[in-house]
Formats: C-alpha cells, structure tokens, sequence
C-alpha cells in the first residue's frame, strides 16, 4: 500500500472530493443518494483524477472543482 505521503496530489484530490460531495449532500441533506454511484466514472491517470461525472449533481456548481487542478473533462448530468 502506497503511504499518502508520495502522492500529495491524489491526496488532495481526494479531499476536494469529499468537498464536493459535502456541498451536494448540503444542498439536499435527507436526499437518499448512494455516493458509491456518482464515483462509477471517476478517472485518475499518474494518481491524480482527470475525469468526473457528477449524476446525482443539482443545484450550483461547489467552488472546489476548481483544486482538480488535471480535470479534463468534467460532465454534470
């Protein structure tokens, strides 16, 4: 297992992540969303990620996305 220390990126991303998520879950708190879905899609290349599909994503769009610094592609259905 990789120490999270030799991948500050990914652990980064990580953290932005679970900030986007926050702010959907804030948006409609007893909304009963399987977070295991909207992650289906998530792409990583050199452990950072690249690509991210948002399906359960309404409401504005969290300032956060903006630390996926290596996001290319981004689709929020």
């Amino acid at each position: 297992m990789e120490d999270p220390e030799d991948n500050p990126g990914l652990v980064a991303d990580c953290t932005t992540l679970v900030a986007v998520r926050n702010h959907f879950m804030s948006i409609q708190p007893n909304a009963e969303i399987d977070w295991n879905t909207p992650w289906k899609e998530t792409r990583t290349k050199n452990g950072r990620v690249v690509s991210l599909d948002l399906v359960v994503a309404t409401g504005s769009i969290p300032a956060e996305l903006g630390n996926l610094t290596n996001l290319t592609s981004l689709s929020l259905s």
